[in-house]
């Protein structure tokens, strides 16, 4: 029998707030006047049944998870926009838990998250939705995939979108409820696998992005459009810049979760120092190759591949390539000029050089 899942990550929208504008109850009329959203959440929690429809479709929702065997609710966490909404929604929503015992969650928490407001549609595009990617993916770490389950209910339908995007990615259950919905559904996984092929060709390029800078259309050169579907573009003054998009963020998160724990790189055996050829090369490149095979023990040696192409080579970076005999691991070093080393180790599995890319450019990449 699969093991129960014990933790909720729960998208939250303003229905709560919405539902209760239009009450008619004296109560909770005088707490909204009175602004005591805690006191509000407490007196809901005693005398609104858990599935009333006032209670809104966060709460509504996770009443229909609570019925279901496969899970046994332990832990909810709330994630709530950057907006006075979300913070009055996020008090009503803690006096509740501390008066309600019918979910049986002995944790809830709260995570508000950063530029998820509707305010600056500019915000909400390259930071939110980023950033509720980012909150998510903290949670799937902190207790695993496989206790986890995604609550799409509540927010910004680009958030719920997203949100269901993230659980497919990660293999997490997703489940939603309309307001016209009698039960929750849980959304079925959808046929996709993801190339992660495309990180290790391209690593450089997302990782400079996903520490949130903007790159012009010479920074990032020619792309494939499998990589162009993980960026996305902003004007600015006239001129086109590319940041991560919202599903780039989620195809890191998904490498990290799927791929890196099954990465094996052992110490190389019999390891060799890095080789050079005679040709002219760049100031200090010789240094950089020899700290690069030094500091990582899995490479087994570098070999020298001098600068041919020299215009191509605009950073100092690391990436995958196919070559005849398999997948090929490349470092280019620039300084006055560039030059290229392939990088031997004592794997050839594409996902696990795609990781060791990675890994490259966030310690010497520039």
């Amino acid at each position: 029998m699969p093991q129960q899942r014990s933790v909720v990550i729960c998208t939250v929208g303003v229905s709560l707030l919405n539902n209760l504008a239009g009450a008619s109850d004296a109560a909770v009329r005088h707490a909204l006047e009175m602004g005591e959203w805690g006191e509000l959440g407490r007196f809901l929690a005693k005398h609104y049944p858990r599935d009333h429809r006032i209670l809104g479709a966060e709460l509504n929702s996770i009443a229909e998870l609570v019925k279901k065997k496969e899970i046994a609710l332990n832990t909810i966490w709330f994630l709530v926009s950057e907006t006075d909404e979300g913070r009055k929604t996020q008090d009503i929503l803690k006096g509740y838990f501390d008066e309600a015992s019918w979910a049986g969650a002995h944790d809830v928490g709260f995570v508000t998250v950063e530029g998820l407001q509707d305010t600056r549609p500019d915000q909400f595009r390259s930071r939110g939705l980023r950033n509720l990617v980012r909150e998510m993916a903290k949670i799937v770490r902190m207790y695993g995939p496989q206790t986890v389950v995604i609550d799409a209910t509540g927010g910004y339908k680009a958030q719920i979108a997203l949100a269901v995007v993230f659980g497919q990615a990660m293999d997490i259950p997703v489940y939603y409820k309309h307001e016209r919905f009698k039960y929750i559904i849980d959304l079925p996984p959808l046929p996709i696998t993801l190339d992660y092929e495309i990180l290790g060709q391209n690593g450089w390029l997302l990782q400079r992005l996903e520490d949130n800078e903007v790159l012009t259309n010479d920074d990032i050169g020619q792309v494939d459009d499998k990589v162009k579907v993980l960026l996305q573009d902003v004007r600015v003054e006239g001129e086109t810049l590319w940041e991560l998009s919202p599903v780039g963020q989620v195809y890191l998160e998904g490498f990290r979760q799927r791929i890196v724990p099954c990465v094996n790189l052992t110490p190389a055996s019999k390891r060799r120092e890095p080789t050079f050829s005679d040709h002219h090369r760049p100031k200090f490149y010789e240094d950089f190759v020899k700290k690069v095979w030094r500091e990582n023990p899995w490479i087994y040696t570098c070999v020298d591949l001098g600068s041919d192409n020299q215009r191509a080579m605009k950073y100092t970076r690391f990436f995958t390539r196919e070559a005849a005999h398999g997948t090929e691991l490349i470092g280019e070093y620039v300084a006055d000029y560039g030059a290229r080393f392939k990088i031997l180790t004592d794997c050839d599995k594409p996902h696990e050089l795609s990781w060791a890319a990675m890994t490259l450019n966030k310690l010497y990449a520039k």
